[in-house]
C-alpha cells in the first residue's frame, strides 16, 4: 500500500500532514478525505464571522496532489442582515437544483416546492 498525506487548509493557514496514512486505492483516499471534512467543520467553529471554508488536499509519496475536497460553512441571522441571508437562500436553492435537476420555488412564508426543470 502507498502512503498519502492529508493536508488541511482553513482560509487562514495550512496544516501539512508530514506522516500520512497508508491507503489501498483512490476510493479509500476519497472516503478518508470526505470523512475528514465534516469532522473539521464540527470541531472548528468560525471565530471571525459566520463564513469559513475548509479544504483537504491529498498528496502521494511524490508530493503530487491526487484529490481535493472542500466544505463551506455559511451562517447569519436574518434579522441582522437580510440581504446576506437572502443571498444564502438563493445559493442553497441553486445548489439543490444543480444536484437534483429540479428547480426550487419559494412560495409564501418561504415554503419550498419542487418544480420539474
Amino acid at each position: 500500500m502507498s502512503r498519502y498525506c492529508f493536508d488541511i487548509h482553513d482560509d487562514h493557514s495550512l496544516i501539512r500532514d508530514d506522516v500520512g496514512d497508508e491507503c489501498a486505492d483512490a476510493k479509500v483516499i476519497r472516503q478518508m478525505a470526505m470523512e475528514t471534512l465534516p469532522q473539521i467543520a464540527r470541531d472548528e467553529i468560525p471565530k471571525d464571522g459566520d463564513q469559513q471554508a475548509y479544504t483537504v488536499l491529498v498528496r502521494n509519496e511524490r508530493n503530487l496532489t491526487l484529490y481535493s475536497g472542500a466544505t463551506v460553512l455559511i451562517g447569519g441571522l436574518a434579522e441582522d442582515d437580510a440581504q446576506n441571508f437572502a443571498a444564502f437562500v438563493r445559493a442553497s436553492d441553486r445548489l439543490q437544483a444543480s444536484r437534483t435537476g429540479r428547480v426550487v420555488a419559494r412560495g409564501g412564508q418561504g415554503l419550498l416546492k419542487s418544480v420539474t426543470a
